[in-house]
């Protein structure tokens, strides 16, 4: 093979991309032979006389290719392309001793040896401990027909035998014991127009929902130009542009002028001294505004707030709605799944349900959580269209669904295969029943979207790591609909996707999670001790009906990295008496709150705290009420350089909240906890503490845009006692506070205790304010009324100073001296 195929070639800069910062450090010296020897990682790479043909490419090989290679000018790197092999295989000048075995290194015709980079995810095991799922009676089919078969009767006559084959596993609707059909819709995207979606459901009507999206449009009508050279500000959404003016321009001009500026997210209309800016995006907006700021421009702002039927709205409707063979489950609220429940047991046809969004772009999907009557079998044998099963029918079905079922070959060859690497090759696995790896498993699909693990019974979790079950790892594949509708049960089934239960060493990376139960991805919360060394890597976690995205529950030592979570009812990651968890990189958006971090407890008392977590360099995005909470005795942790915006959800929300609850008659105090260098936009309250508090500290914040629409109240920090506590040894110090929106409020104190001590230093504020009176009192008060404590928050650093009088006498002194920076934004 030669190396210049356009099509089998990636570029140097994508692979370096992919293999990070350790792989350039491999590429540049850890495999030191003379070519590779180079002084710079750029040296190593491309090398400092290489030649000139296929110079930034590096080719792409099959492992006979890459013997088969014989060149006076070796590339460094090849990436191997054979199934259940692919990596990066890196040159070593140094060596001419190694044997070829096939997976860490590779001979070539003239003796140059290539040694593989494994990526943290690779398992490179010998054949004998490599196993491949579909060797052993395992479909991972799709398929699906109609049968028929009587009752007490093993043979089932279907309309096409499909891709069925003897020893298989296979699903027969209402053929099985009693129970209930259900169907789960998952309406996955927010509606970008307006208009009506509809379910049908087997027997019944059609119901409709009438979806509105409308944009926020902004009127904005000149009724002077300006007088005096300067800036006028135009604050649309919270985001504020600036916009030049000269002295004698007209209020056509000044129109004309915004026009034709760059307003990200807007689009801009109008004619003559009037503008009309319309978001690009449907729903409501923050309010806008426009200041002349001094320059004598004047204009009236007129809005028409938008209007957004959320996905959340869809199905919030659709529960409430009464069908005549079906119930919708109730109780999941600010979820977009929807259940729904067959009044009477029995095959009900729900494969043929359907769930169409119309014109709004509101996507979805409705499925079979559970077939009625269900019946899992064998297949033993196929003859034409009969399939003999290995057990009898219980009832007698004609026509109904018939379909494939893994979860019997797929568990028997688990059971075996401790220390092994079981490969699930692309497919669709259709599973009624938990899959429980061994100790030491490794599961692994070809990718998320291509393995997938599709449940069809309820009341199941996916992946279930039992007590004491060490060193599983599961890769790259995803499990949906891990159903347990707790109206089908009387009760909270609490069914996760992937749940280590008190398991060590446990690795979760790149799978994805869609549509479960109470938690896409636990660990702990197992009987016998806590979860630890778990590491949760890559994964996306979606549409959790009723609980959490990520879960640690009594976990030790867990590391949540790169994770993104959408749609969560409740928490996105929830740190539930959890100890020493890191969570770096995550993207959380659109669900309940973003992280909750809290104790853990009985009922009656907090039996274990969350203590020494980590939450760093996050995005926490348009969640339903606050990024981050705090509460239930969480201590000894750290907030940092985390990205926190309220875009979506208009009523304000929180940023970070800490709170204290009463359990029992005692408080569960938070203390000892650093928020520092987070970037907090869009919040009604940035940044709230309430109750009893101890050692926080508030540190090189940026918090802006804060605002609430109309004449509600927006703070950057809001501070409260709550009469049940005192807020001690609180420090805010070197924040930066930034609010485009007029005669909004900086940091206040209310109901502070006898022994509340809070120091405020070195903060910059930049509030915009229509009296610059009381700019001082804006940024920074305590509210106090007697007769709470009046000295609770202080601003100024005392120390001493001497004055030496004309007659060389000195005099000492004390000084107060206020730090902080008070800005007054004109209007």
């Amino acid at each position: 093979m030669t190396t210049n195929h356009p099509d089998k070639a990636i570029s140097r800069r994508a692979l370096l991309a992919s293999l990070g910062a350790a792989g350039a450090t491999i590429a540049a010296g850890q495999f030191a032979g003379a070519s590779l020897a180079y002084g710079s990682v750029t040296e190593s790479v491309y090398g400092p006389n290489a030649p000139a043909s296929g110079i930034g490419y590096v080719a792409t090989v099959s492992i006979a290719e890459l013997r088969a290679l014989s060149s006076s000018h070796p590339k460094p790197v090849y990436f191997v392309t054979d199934s259940g092999q692919e990596g990066h295989f890196v040159y070593d000048a140094s060596d001419t001793t190694s044997a070829d075995n096939g997976i860490e290194v590779i001979v070539t015709t003239d003796g140059k040896r290539y040694k593989r980079f494994a990526a943290p995810s690779q398992d490179r095991r010998p054949e004998a401990l490599r196993v491949v799922a579909t060797d052993y009676n395992v479909s991972a089919s799709g398929q699906t027909t109609t049968g028929s078969i009587a009752s007490g009767n093993a043979v089932l006559t279907v309309a096409s035998p499909i891709d069925f084959q003897t020893g298989q596993g296979i699903l027969i609707a209402g053929a099985g014991a009693a129970s209930k059909e259900v169907l789960t819709l998952v309406v996955e995207a927010e509606p970008t127009a307006s208009g009506t979606v509809s379910v049908q459901l087997p027997g019944e009507t059609a119901q409709t929902v009438h979806v509105t999206a409308s944009p926020e449009v902004v009127e904005v009508n000149f009724a002077s130009g300006s007088s005096v050279t300067g800036n006028i500000a135009l604050v649309l959404d919270t985001v504020e542009f600036l916009i030049p003016v000269t002295s004698g321009e007209t209020a056509a001009d000044i129109a004309g002028r915004i026009r034709g500026w760059f307003l990200e997210g807007w689009t801009a209309g109008g004619s003559g001294s009037a503008v009309t800016l319309t978001s690009v995006l449907p729903g409501v907006r923050s309010d806008s505004f426009l200041y002349g700021q001094g320059t004598g421009v004047s204009a009236n702002v007129t809005l028409t707030k938008g209007v957004r039927t959320t996905a959340r709205g869809i199905a919030s409707t659709l529960r409430g709605r009464t069908f005549a063979n079906w119930t919708a489950a109730t109780g999941y609220i600010n979820s977009n799944v929807v259940f729904f429940i067959a009044n009477t047991t029995g095959a009900k046809g729900g494969e043929n349900a359907t769930y169409s969004p119309g014109t709004t772009g509101a996507n979805g999907r409705l499925e079979v959580a559970q077939y009625g009557n269900y019946l899992l079998s064998t297949i033993t044998a196929i003859t034409g269209s009969a399939i003999t099963l290995a057990h009898n029918a219980v009832s007698s079905v004609s026509g109904v669904y018939v379909g494939h079922d893994d979860s019997n070959a797929l568990q028997t060859l688990l059971n075996g295969a401790a220390n092994k690497l079981v490969i699930l090759p692309a497919g669709t696995y259709r599973l009624a029943r938990t899959l429980t790896p061994t100790s030491g498993t490794i599961l692994q699909g070809d990718g998320y979207t291509a393995t997938i693990l599709q449940y069809q019974a309820l009341a199941q979790h996916g992946i279930r790591i039992g007590n004491l079950v060490n060193d599983v790892q599961i890769r790259h594949l995803k499990l949906k609909n891990i159903c347990a509708p707790d109206s089908a049960y009387g009760g909270d089934t609490e069914r996760h996707g992937i749940i280590m239960e008190h398991a060590l060493r446990t690795v979760i990376e790149y799978c994805w999670v869609d549509n479960a139960d109470d938690g896409g991805i636990r660990a702990g919360g197992g009987t016998s001790g806590n979860s630890s060394g778990t590491r949760m890597l890559y994964n996306v976690v979606v549409n959790t009906s009723e609980g959490s995205g990520i879960e640690v529950i009594r976990g030790e030592d867990c590391l949540l990295l790169g994770n993104i979570v959408r749609q969560s009812s409740q928490h996105a990651v929830r740190l539930c008496g959890s100890r020493k968890t890191t969570a770096l990189g995550n993207y959380l958006e659109n669900n309940g709150d973003g992280f909750s971090i809290q104790g853990y407890g009985n009922g009656v008392n907090v039996t274990q705290r969350s203590q020494d977590f980590v939450i760093e360099g996050n995005v926490i995005k348009d969640q339903l009420t606050q990024a981050v909470t705090i509460f239930n005795q969480a201590n000894s942790g750290i907030i940092s350089g985390n990205w926190m915006e309220n875009a979506q959800n208009r009523a304000g929300g929180i940023g970070i909240q800490l709170r204290t609850i009463v359990i029992s008659g005692r408080l569960s105090t938070n203390f000892d906890i650093a928020i520092e260098d987070n970037m907090i936009k869009g919040f009604g309250r940035a940044i709230e503490m309430r109750g009893d508090m101890d050692r926080i500290t508030i540190r090189n914040n940026t918090v802006k845009d804060y605002t609430a629409n109309g004449t509600g109240s927006a703070y950057a920090v809001y501070l409260d006692c709550d009469d049940v506590g005192d807020l001690r040894h609180i420090l805010i110090e070197g924040n930066t506070f930034i609010c485009h929106a007029a005669n909004k409020i900086g940091v206040r104190l209310f109901r502070p205790s006898a022994r509340t001590s809070i120091q405020a230093h070195n903060n910059t504020f930049m509030l915009r304010r229509t009296d610059m009176t009381g700019l001082k009192e804006a940024c920074l008060k305590n509210a106090y009324t007697a007769p709470y404590n009046a000295d609770a928050l202080v601003r100024t650093i005392a120390g001493t100073c001497t004055v030496v009088l004309p007659d060389s006498t000195e005099v000492t002194g004390t000084t107060a001296q206020d730090t902080n920076r008070y800005i007054g934004l004109p209007v």
